[in-house]
């Protein structure tokens, strides 16, 4: 039997469950091989690797990229990467690479919604490092996670060979996206919703300071803004589709129902370095 469990609703950011799957055999059976145990893990990263790293990976290209692959079901905020690398030939503690984030292009990466130049740290077996972003990123749907060389060293990014996730691995050196050959799962784990200002600047967010009225709407709402200045503009529905992308410089932003279908959408907001969704309404 497996016994019912309840999903405990509280503020930490993880839960565990023992799950019990037991077979009914008789009172002379050999009970201590009846019975398995299964623990559920559940936290606020994504991961494709199971923690241990085989192996290791990089690429020796001053200028080439690196990007993971991710899905989120419903819109959310990136606050840190963590990232395992292995100590291999030689100690690169402290070299430095750019971790970036894209968004979604047609299952590549798109646009840079984020990027800084950190350093790699080593951890202890099965840690990872954190990497703290400046600015919670918010995304929507399919978002890519990594960096771009820049030096020419192998990095040595934990490879877990056990796990296979080479559908959501790819890596440009100037000719275009491709998906890695090497058979595993690297070892870089988005957090998402993490609102706990471990740290100072964390709760220095930077926000786009703009108003949306009327929402709920029916034909047209507006989005007003303290300033001119150059901004992008994604239009998502309910599942990560993207409806609607433009550009412009104006205070004051028009959006039209035209052929929207009632509902929930996101409006990804991007001036500079910082992006913000919001939600609207239609009726």
């Amino acid at each position: 039997m497996i016994d019912d469990q309840i999903f405990p609703v509280s503020s930490a950011d993880s839960a565990e469950f023992i799950f019990r799957n037991s077979i009914n055999t008789e009172p002379s059976d050999f009970k201590n091989n009846d019975t398995v145990f299964h623990l559920q893990r559940f936290y606020s990263h994504f991961a494709y690797d199971d923690g241990s790293a085989e192996s290791a990976y990089g690429i020796n290209v001053q200028g080439a990229k690196l990007a993971y692959k991710f899905n989120l079901n419903r819109p959310d905020t990136l606050r840190i990467v963590q990232m395992k690398f292995v100590e291999m030939h030689e100690d690169l503690t402290s070299n430095k690479f750019a971790l970036t984030i894209w968004d979604n292009n047609n299952g590549d990466p798109g646009q840079e919604v984020y990027k800084d130049t950190v350093e790699i740290e080593y951890k202890d077996r099965g840690k990872f490092t954190n990497y703290y972003l400046k600015n919670g990123v918010g995304l929507i749907g399919t978002f890519f996670v990594g960096w771009e060389q820049i030096t020419n060293d192998i990095l040595n990014l934990g490879l877990d060979k056990n796990s296979v996730a080479n559908d959501y691995m790819l890596y440009n050196i100037g000719g275009g996206w491709v998906n890695s050959q090497f058979p595993g799962a690297w070892m870089i784990r988005p957090v998402v919703n993490f609102d706990t200002p471990l740290i100072s600047y964390l709760s220095e967010k930077i926000v786009i300071d703009c108003k949306i009225y009327p929402n709920p709407f029916s034909d047209k709402t507006s989005i007003y803004f303290n300033n001119n200045s150059q901004r992008t503009f994604k239009l998502f529905d309910m599942i990560g589709r993207t409806v609607r992308s433009f550009s412009s410089s104006d205070n004051k932003i028009d959006i039209y129902k035209e052929n929207l279908r009632k509902g929930i959408y996101f409006i990804q907001i991007t001036e500079g370095n910082v992006m913000q969704t919001k939600k609207l309404i239609l009726n």
